[in-house]
């Protein structure tokens, strides 16, 4: 039995937001952010680009209220303005006003609301989305699991244990294949096994963003991309092998002595 789509659509929210400080703030904070999520555009349309949406502080105002009892609690301007000005500080939106009210742009919208962009999403869900045969080659039977797994609030037969054992399964497959093997007695395995130890990936500027978002730093992303694509990915006359060490390096040069430092409240994390 299929199930039925989920009428909405739905929005990402990282794991690591719920371990940042948007916990330590009042829960206006992450009602408004969770609100911005889910009303901004999924794609472009019309004059709005993807990640925008246009409101103003009233509309916020009552989007953001809630019932005591009988009574309707509504937040005050200065409350709402509070709360996306932390989002502005932190680089999580950015607003401009309009006749309308105010264009809000969740930065790096497509970013995090991209399944591909979380580790061990991709190859997970693929594995559940299989075949029994495929989920029971996965499975070893135990003397205990008399019972065939069922259709019943799974998809393709995989619960919450069974998301567990996969993701388990392919993580340790993960850390076999993509560790470097060690080195044989023969030149020939030595120097492979300095090959992959070396390898090195091209980050894109969205990685780097992120990275000098989640260090707090004012290296500008751009223009560090535009460095090392120039000089092709060598420090000096030695190939690269750590990106994030050479934007760290970058940091300790361009953060200014005394500047304020820079809020993060998790969504960049």
């Amino acid at each position: 039995m299929t199930n039925a789509p989920v009428a909405g659509g739905y929005i990402l929210l990282a794991r690591r937001l719920f371990e940042s400080e948007m916990m330590d703030k009042p829960p206006l904070y992450f009602k408004l952010w969770g609100w911005m999520l889910a009303r901004a555009m999924w794609k472009d349309g019309g004059k709005l680009k993807r990640g925008q949406l246009v409101t103003s502080i009233s509309e916020m105002q009552q989007a953001m209220s809630y019932r005591v009892g009988w009574r309707r609690v509504v937040p005050t301007k200065d409350e709402i303005r509070s709360a996306y000005e932390a989002f502005t500080k932190a680089t999580m939106i950015t607003t401009r006003k309009t006749t309308r009210g105010m264009v809000v742009t969740v930065l790096n919208y497509g970013l995090y609301q991209d399944p591909e962009s979380y580790e061990a999403h991709t190859r997970t869900a693929q594995l559940c989305e299989n075949s029994e045969d495929t989920y029971e080659t996965l499975k070893k039977p135990t003397r205990k699991a008399t019972r065939k797994p069922t259709h019943s609030n799974t998809i393709t037969a995989c619960n919450d244990d069974d998301f567990d054992n996969v993701r388990t399964q392919e993580a340790h497959k993960e850390a076999h294949d993509e560790a470097p093997r060690k080195p044989t007695d023969t030149p020939h395995d030595r120097e492979e096994f300095k090959k992959k130890r070396n390898k090195f990936s091209i980050p894109s500027l969205d990685e780097v963003r992120a990275y000098c978002l989640e260090r707090g730093n004012d290296v500008d992303p751009e223009k560090w991309m535009n460095h090392y694509e120039a000089k092709g990915w060598l420090i000096g006359k030695t190939p690269m092998r750590d990106w994030r060490a050479a934007v760290r390096t970058w940091e300790k040069s361009s953060s200014p002595k005394g500047g304020a430092a820079v809020v993060d409240l998790g969504y960049m994390r």
